[in-house]
């Protein structure tokens, strides 16, 4: 019996009594805090009366006005933090693979074994106490609620967010990969009259067309129940009265492309399987990292539909092309990522800074991010106020000491640095770090020491405790750190 569950209260909902009363003994005897309901109109009173921890549901609840998807659809819509795990003694796969679809956590067919039964509540509860920390510490990374930089272009993109907020004109946001498109798209949102509605995002990345239908309108299905249907919403529904951003619009099917044309023309639409007209009530704001004028030309994206999403344009550079908001980017996630991971904060050398301003961010501010993010990570030296060129150079360089060959008697091993527990991490950085260094002087001690900012002994004792030498006895270690060393040295 854990004595931490009598704090987690489960409701049973199933129609027979016998079943409630066996399971709550099951789980009262588990420690848990058990409550019974044996239709959907007293489970739904239970459920807005005290919210429970979790709910387990019966799919067919006979007798009820409403049978068991649509108790859970109720649930996921106004609870969606209450996990709910289904229970059906005429299961099947369908079935199961239905409720799942629907929302439910899990699905247990009934008769049931004790074990499984109490197993599977254990996981589910551990998966959303996870999960709610998961949201807890994502509350604490990085905001992207601000555009950081001075240069042209955000300060262009500023002024027309001033401008075009507070209108309910739709938006299309031109810019490579991770340049801060989803950020500028929030950020239309938060300044209009909107902002204390519904935002919705979707990304059609790869999106599968026979979904689609059903994601941006929802459907109606008949469940064979003479008195209700489940209706689930789509974007379009969720958005109401608020906005839709559709992130990487380029990648919409050309297929549905007509039909999505048809309800922004009509600004309307109807749900699959109804009939009934809704209205279209938010504001589309599109983003793209494609070409859409070049998709236009090869006959790949509607040239009306791209015309009624663009009615303010805005483009994005990727950080190559705005070196200069570099600077205010890298200072602020290192303050970001400092106060993350309880570091000291640090600024950069204004060598180091050159080289940034300089490098080929072919990942744009993602890539940045996470450069920051390790800068604050691998940093051992807390007496500097600032980074050294050396670390920036030793992780820029093609990703070397992030993910580099590590050479055994069994043979090669590929090794994800940013995979590993802190402290491993920090070992392994510093063995490729210094051994390349090494190499690049011919592993002349004094040189080494003076280039990386260590003291002649403290390298000689680090060196040994890394089992690093000039011995060279391990070619391929050695043929993977005089690689690092030549490509560091090119720089």
């Amino acid at each position: 019996m854990n004595n931490q569950n009598h704090l987690t209260d489960i409701l049973i909902v199933d129609d027979e009594k016998d079943i409630c009363a066996l399971v709550s003994d099951v789980l009262q005897d588990e420690g848990y805090s058990t409550r019974s309901v044996n239709s959907s109109i007293d489970a739904l009173q239970a459920i807005n009366g005290k919210l429970p921890s979790l709910v387990l549901l019966d799919i067919w609840l006979v007798g009820s006005e409403i049978d068991g998807l649509g108790v859970l659809e109720i649930i996921n819509k106004k609870h969606p933090n209450v996990p709910v795990i289904m229970f059906s003694g005429h299961g099947n796969i369908e079935i199961a693979v239905n409720a799942i679809k629907m929302g439910a956590s899990d699905f247990i067919e009934k008769p049931f074994k004790e074990e499984i039964l109490i197993q599977t509540i254990a996981n589910t509860l551990k998966n959303f106490r996870l999960r709610k920390e998961n949201q807890k510490l994502k509350a604490w990374q990085v905001p992207d609620d601000k555009l950081i930089g001075n240069s042209g272009c955000l300060n262009n993109i500023r002024a027309n967010i001033e401008k075009y907020a507070k209108t309910n004109s739709r938006v299309f946001i031109q810019g490579p990969r991770s340049s801060g498109k989803s950020t500028i798209a929030k950020l239309f949102y938060m300044h209009s009259d909107r902002a204390n509605a519904a935002i919705e995002y979707i990304d059609l990345t790869n999106i599968d067309p026979d979904i689609l239908d059903e994601i941006f309108y929802g459907s109606v299905q008949d469940t064979n129940n003479v008195i209700t249907s489940i209706v689930k919403s789509g974007v379009f529904e969720r958005a109401m009265g608020g906005t839709l951003v559709l992130e990487e619009v380029g990648d919409l099917p050309i297929e549905f492309q007509s039909k999505l044309l048809r309800t922004i023309t009509a600004n309307k639409f109807t749900k699959p399987g109804s009939d009934k007209e809704i209205k279209l009530d938010c504001r589309i704001i599109s983003t793209s990292s494609k070409d859409i004028k070049k998709l236009v030309e090869q006959e790949e994206f509607s040239n009306d539909l791209y015309h009624r999403l663009n009615i303010v344009n805005i483009n994005v550079l990727g950080l190559k092309d705005r070196q200069e908001d570099v600077v205010d980017l890298i200072e602020y996630y290192l303050r970001i990522y400092s106060h993350i991971h309880g570091r000291r904060a640090k600024t950069v050398s204004s060598k180091m800074m050159a080289n940034l301003k300089n490098h080929d961010w072919q990942g744009n501010v993602t890539e940045l991010k996470n450069f920051a993010e390790w800068l604050v990570i691998m940093d051992t030296d807390t007496d500097q106020d600032y980074y050294t060129i050396d670390v920036a150079q030793a992780d820029i360089i093609g990703n070397k000491i992030m993910n580099i060959n590590l050479s055994s008697g069994n043979g090669n091993e590929s090794i994800d640095i940013m995979s590993l527990p802190l402290r491993e991490a920090r070992e392994c950085f510093e063995k490729y770090y210094l051994g390349a260094q090494a190499t690049r002087f011919d592993w002349n001690i004094s040189k080494t020491s003076e280039f990386v900012g260590m003291e002649r002994s403290a390298l000689h004792r680090k060196l040994k405790s890394l089992n690093l030498t000039g011995d060279k006895k391990d070619e391929g270690l050695a043929d993977s750190i005089a690689n690092t060393g030549q490509e560091l040295e090119s720089v």
